[in-house]
Order: structure tokens, then sequence, then C-alpha cells
């Protein structure tokens, strides 16, 4: 009879090395979720930094038209064109659009001598327009434009 408590004399006491099938499932289960979100991580991260690099590109387009505006005549103010520039690959250049506008803000006030003339010019700077929405890259992208604002002043020299 053996006595409670004690090992069997001929089955020496095994220890366990390795891990269970359910053991292992878990693990690769939690490696799995932790890749997932590290992956989409970055997925965001680089659709923000290309969408801060596209809007960099097109406050510069609109401060550099804005500059030339303001230096020319108000007939060359109501313009729409586009620019290619290539923002983070240089073999698909991003197609920047831009449309300007301008709105007098002088109001003559009777009696009083007109000196000039001044204008608002309003310019907004757009990528991604909606001809181009048959890619669904642009998926939580937000805005895609931005809008610079400047007063001119035209001095008259009638006197």
């Amino acid at each position: 009879m053996q006595p409670c408590g004690l090992a069997h004399p001929l089955r020496p006491t095994q220890t366990r090395t390795g891990l269970t099938l359910a053991e292992l499932m878990i693990a690769i289960a939690l490696l799995l979720v932790v890749t997932v979100i590290v992956i989409g991580l970055f997925l965001k991260l680089m659709t923000a930094s290309t969408k801060g690099l596209d809007q960099t590109v097109a406050l510069d387009i609109a401060q550099n038209k804005l500059d030339q505006a303001a230096q020319s005549s108000a007939s060359k103010w109501l313009i729409y064109n586009s620019e290619a520039h290539s923002v983070s690959d240089p073999r698909t250049p991003t197609l920047f659009h831009y449309i300007m506008t301008a709105d007098e803000l002088t109001a003559t006030v009777p009696g009083s001598n007109n000196m000039g003339d001044m204008y608002r010019l309003d310019l907004e700077v757009y990528w991604w327009p909606e001809e181009d929405k048959k890619v669904s890259t642009r998926h939580e992208m937000g805005r895609l434009s931005v809008r610079l604002s400047r007063i001119v002043y035209i001095e008259n020299m009638k006197q």
C-alpha cells in the first residue's frame, strides 16, 4: 500500500516543458491583434502626412498667386488654372487647381475725394477635384482645399 501524497515508485515525476495548443492559439491571436493595430496606426500616420504635404503645397501656391495678383492689374484677377506638383512621389504628381475672385470693397461717400479702389482677392486651391473621385484612396482625407484672401488697394492717379 502506498502512503498518501507520495509519488508512485515506478513512475518518475514529470515536469511540463512545452505549451499546450490552447496557449499557443491565444499567443498567436494576441500577436495578430497587436500587429493589426500597429499597421492601422501607420496607415493613419501616412494619410495625415500626405494631407499635410498637400496642404503645405496648396498654401504655397495660394500665397504665390496672391502675391502675383497684388502686383498685377485688376483685369488679370479672375482666373482659373491648375498646376501639377510632385508632393510625396515624383512619379505621381498631384494636380492643384485654383480659382481667384475679386470683390470691390470701396464704398464711395458723397463729397469725398476718391483716392483709389479697394478689392478683396479670394483664392481657393483644391486638389483631387470631382472628376478624379474614381479612386477610393481619398477615404478619411477630410477637406482637400485651402482658401486665402488679401485686401489690395489700387490708387487712382486722376486728381
